[in-house]
C-alpha cells in the first residue's frame, strides 16, 4: 500500500503539519483495511476562501468546516463538476 498526501497549508495556524495527517491517514488505513494506492489531498485554507468555495461548489454563501470532492472524473460529470 502507499499513501500520496498532498498537503498545502493556507492558513496563519501551522498546529497542523503534513506528519500529523499522515499519521491520520495511516491509521485509517490500518483500521479500515485498505489495500492499493491511496491519494489524498488536504487544503487548509482561510475563512474567506472556504466561503468562496462553499458559494462556486454548493451555492451556499457561508463558511464551512470541510469540503470534500470525490476524485472519479464519471461521479464529478454526473453532479455537474469540471
Amino acid at each position: 500500500m502507499k499513501l500520496d498526501l498532498v498537503f498545502k497549508n493556507s492558513t496563519s495556524d501551522k498546529g497542523f503539519d503534513q506528519s500529523f495527517f499522515e499519521n491520520v491517514l495511516q491509521n485509517a488505513i490500518e483500521e479500515l483495511k485498505l489495500e492499493g494506492n491511496i491519494e489524498v489531498s488536504v487544503n487548509l485554507v482561510t475563512e474567506n476562501k472556504i466561503k468562496s468555495l462553499n458559494q462556486k461548489y454548493r451555492g451556499k454563501e457561508t463558511t464551512t468546516d470541510v469540503l470534500s470532492f470525490p476524485m472519479n472524473p464519471v461521479y464529478h460529470l454526473r453532479l455537474g463538476y469540471t
